[in-house]
């Protein structure tokens, strides 16, 4: 989920389940959940910073993360894709 703050700062929030598969050992099940601010230039490029924690069964482990991204409508990609 994002809201803007600003016409150029927002704040997205996230909450995604994680399965770990290990090659040669047990799978693992989780979560991840953080907050992102982030700012949008005109051109749809954006850039952020965030704070993450991450649990895998027994393990945990906050950290920092970093963003950055395009942000374009579905209508733009349609009109990147030709389709005759």
């Amino acid at each position: 989920m994002a809201a803007p703050l600003t016409e150029h700062w927002w704040l997205r929030s996230y909450f995604d389940r994680v399965r770990l598969q290990v090659a040669d050992g047990p799978n693992a099940w989780g979560h991840t959940y953080g907050t992102d601010a982030l700012y949008h230039w005109a051109s749809g490029a954006y850039a952020g910073v965030g704070i993450n924690h991450t649990r895998m069964n027994v393990q945990r482990n906050p950290m920092v993360r970093g963003s950055l991204g395009y942000r374009f409508t579905l209508r733009e990609l349609f009109h990147l894709i030709n389709f005759n």
